[in-house]
């Protein structure tokens, strides 16, 4: 057999094709199909062909980690005070946080963030129409959002504590009209 580095170079293998495979338990030189190979490596991996699930099949109570995607929305985040998302179907590892501001033409602001049960962060800008900048960053709150019109931060949140059916996070600081997707992560 000629030496690796003397072989060609295929750029798209075929599923037929084959790998040298040493067996070092017996000191000897089999052959595997690329296949075989592929599939191997998804046992390991505990990989799941998504084509072959039906829709709607896939639900937290069936999910044993996973995500899960939703909605705060502005009048949750209005008011301050702790606020429990239940319904997720686990307990979270990690829940990322972005604003979905209302539209306008002459503004720009946006607020992202995340939590952990050790850690959490956010950052947001804004851009008025007179091209004052501002930005906001903390690691001791989990969001945040800049009004573009007065560059201060109108929304302030921070994580409490990361519960079997979901989370609970604090408002110190909040208006209404800015919804916040979550992404909350087994």
């Amino acid at each position: 057999m000629p030496k690796i580095s003397a072989l060609p170079v295929i750029t798209s293998p075929d599923s037929a094709d084959e790998l040298p495979i040493v067996d070092t338990s017996t000191s000897s030189t089999k052959k595997m199909t690329l296949t075989k190979l592929k599939e191997w490596l998804q046992s390991l991996v505990g990989w799941v062909n998504t084509d072959a699930i039906a829709d709607g099949a896939v639900t937290p109570a069936k999910r044993s980690g996973g995500f899960k995607i939703g909605l705060l929305t502005g009048t949750q985040i209005s008011t301050t005070g702790n606020k429990a998302i239940t319904g997720i179907g686990f307990t979270p590892k990690l829940v990322r946080f972005t604003a979905l501001p209302g539209s306008s033409s002459s503004n720009a602001a946006s607020g992202t963030g995340a939590m952990t049960t050790s850690t959490q962060y956010t950052t947001s800008f804004s851009l008025n129409n007179t091209n004052q900048k501002s930005r906001h960053s903390s690691n001791s709150q989990c969001m945040s959002y800049m009004d573009a019109t007065s560059i201060t931060p109108v929304i302030l949140g921070a994580y409490v504590s990361m519960d079997a059916d979901g989370f609970t996070y604090n408002i110190s600081t909040g208006v209404p009209g800015v919804d916040f997707e979550y992404e909350a992560y087994a």
